[in-house]
């Protein structure tokens, strides 16, 4: 009968322990899906075209430099 209570004991220890575990795992999970969800909320810069004059020192169109065209996202299309 000792032996028993024993063993009892042991598996309740076990249990406590697994039961903890269980709420770290289930606390990282919620935590890795919050920033999961904050990464995909945030703003980010895509390539809408890219073009090419074929080479040379020739500028062509209005602009005598370099000129970068940006296009932001209003993401209700995701």
């Amino acid at each position: 009968m000792c032996d028993i209570l024993e063993q009892l004991g042991a598996l309740k220890e076990k249990l406590s322990s697994v039961e903890t575990k269980l709420a770290d795992s289930e606390t990282k999970l919620a935590n890795s899906e919050t920033q999961i969800q904050e990464l995909k909320n945030k703003e980010s810069t895509k390539v809408v075209f890219s073009a090419a004059s074929g080479g040379g020192d020739a500028n062509i169109g209005p602009f005598n430099t370099d000129n970068v065209s940006l296009q932001k996202s209003d993401n209700k299309h995701r």
